[in-house]
């Protein structure tokens, strides 16, 4: 019971995030393949965030945002 309770929560959490922090519900985008493009990308951009020891997804964000050699080390590139 308790892992089914984790699981929802986490499922609000990450929705929360991307909801708030990418704007989702106010993308205009909502036919065809690209839809799904975006929440691809967004979940990898979380996923990755989260990987590199964010816990704070807007501020990863902002700090990436900054310039290329923060996304560049995310994906361990040199």
């Amino acid at each position: 019971m308790k892992e089914v309770v984790v699981i929802g929560l986490w499922k609000i959490g990450f929705t929360l995030v991307k909801d708030v922090t990418f704007g989702e519900d106010r993308s205009r985008i909502r036919t065809g393949f690209l839809p799904h493009l975006l929440a691809i990308a967004r979940n990898l951009a979380i996923n990755l965030y989260r990987q590199a020891g964010f816990t704070n997804i807007a501020q990863a964000q902002r700090l990436c945002s900054y310039g290329l050699k923060h996304i560049l080390e995310l994906f361990r590139m040199k």
